[in-house]
């Protein structure tokens, strides 16, 4: 069976990217990375259970990062209104816009603008992609039943520990970072690395592999980074985060 990055994306319509508890900067670098990669071309969220820490702000999109799963409902919440004085709740189409209508009991005045919340809940995606991590237990949201249905990859250096009964798909392969690997897949699928991508995936490769100093960096990994700097990358340090 062929699990390319290439065929995945192209026979998915939603992707939803998963980043692991407590990540690494290299494994947000590539999470955003694709999620900027993909976001033009596919719908596509990223998903981290835990904040983002301060250090992550040296990339890009890194506020597109939510903490909950949630594309598929809108949720409407009427806080500190008592709920028995409402009368009904309706809509109506109107000239192709939806009106709800919200109707308090006689004597009652209606909910306050102020009293009404929105946000998503529910999610929609065929395809997860899980970017680094240990084992399945750190991509909690795993287990959520709007997921059942969805095909799950992990992308990583070294294979995922598999404990949840979760059918889960290897793209992983050795390499100095989740970020060369990400800055490979992209090009891979003849998706646009722009100059933001490319900063991103230079900055991830940079720390995943402290530096350049691990056993695992190649003359590829140089070969990739002088790539993405012609795609107008730049190296970011720790010293020019924004403020």
């Amino acid at each position: 069976m062929d699990i390319s990055f290439n065929n995945l994306v192209k026979e998915s319509k939603s992707i939803l990217i998963l980043v692991p508890t407590n990540p690494h900067f290299d494994h947000v670098a590539a999470a955003l990375s694709l999620y900027l990669g993909l976001s033009g071309k596919k719908e596509t969220a990223i998903v981290c259970p835990t904040p983002m820490l301060v250090e992550f702000n040296r990339l890009v999109g890194v506020d597109k990062v939510v903490q909950e799963l949630g594309n598929k409902n809108l949720i409407i919440r009427f806080q500190n209104y008592p709920v028995n004085d409402l009368e009904k709740i309706s809509y109506e189409i109107e000239n192709g816009e939806i009106k709800i209508k919200v109707e308090p009991k006689q004597g009652f005045a209606a909910p306050k603008k102020e009293d009404i919340t929105f946000n998503h809940a529910g999610v929609v995606a065929d395809l997860v992609l899980l970017i680094g991590g240990g084992h399945d237990g750190h991509f909690p949201h795993l287990t959520n039943a709007d997921l059942k249905q969805a095909k799950c990859v992990h992308i990583g250096v070294k294979s995922l520990t598999l404990s949840t009964g979760i059918d889960i798909l290897s793209l992983a392969t050795s390499a100095s970072s989740v970020s060369e690997l990400a800055a490979a897949f992209l090009k891979e699928a003849d998706f646009e690395i722009n100059a933001d991508i490319a900063t991103n995936l230079i900055t991830g490769i940079e720390e995943g592999s402290r530096g350049y100093s691990t056993a695992e960096v190649t003359a590829d990994t140089f070969a990739k980074v002088s790539e993405l700097m012609r795609l107008g990358g730049k190296r970011v340090s720790r010293d020019q985060m924004p403020d």
